[in-house]
């Protein structure tokens, strides 16, 4: 299993930088969700076997982050280094997504979602937006 990881990497380290953007913007619409998710797992404590109620913010998180990081520059500029502008980014656009996400919770959805699963979405989309900019950072 190392074996085939370093050979990913190493790989990796070939890519052009539109594929290296499109790997970032995929990790994103990937992690988005499944930090939503994951917050109403950790709210709960169950798996939340009624995942249609919620599918609407699924959605949301990744129509309102991704377009936010892409307007910030994140996404331009994949660099071997990352520094303060990639992490005021991230935190801008998940903070726009979460400010979004209870806007809709709010306003348009029947049941209303707690607001510490917010909360929670937000440590976990910072977190692992964080992660994924820094593993391709180091490609």
């Amino acid at each position: 299993m190392r074996r085939r990881t370093a050979l990913l990497m190493r790989n990796a380290k070939f890519l052009g930088r539109r594929a290296k953007q499109m790997i970032m913007v995929l990790s994103d619409v990937i992690a988005m969700p499944a930090a939503l998710w994951t917050a109403f797992l950790l709210h709960t404590g169950t798996i939340n076997s009624d995942i249609r109620a919620n599918t609407w913010l699924y959605f949301a998180t990744i129509f309102f982050t991704v377009p936010v990081f892409v307007r910030l520059g994140l996404y331009r500029a994949v660099v071997r280094f990352l520094g303060i502008h990639a992490a005021l980014a991230i935190t801008v656009g998940v903070s726009v997504s979460t400010i979004s996400l209870l806007f809709i919770n709010q306003f348009f959805l029947e049941a209303q979602v707690p607001i510490a699963v917010f909360a929670i979405y937000f440590a976990l989309a910072v977190r692992w937006s964080n992660y994924t900019t820094d593993v391709l950072a180091m490609m």
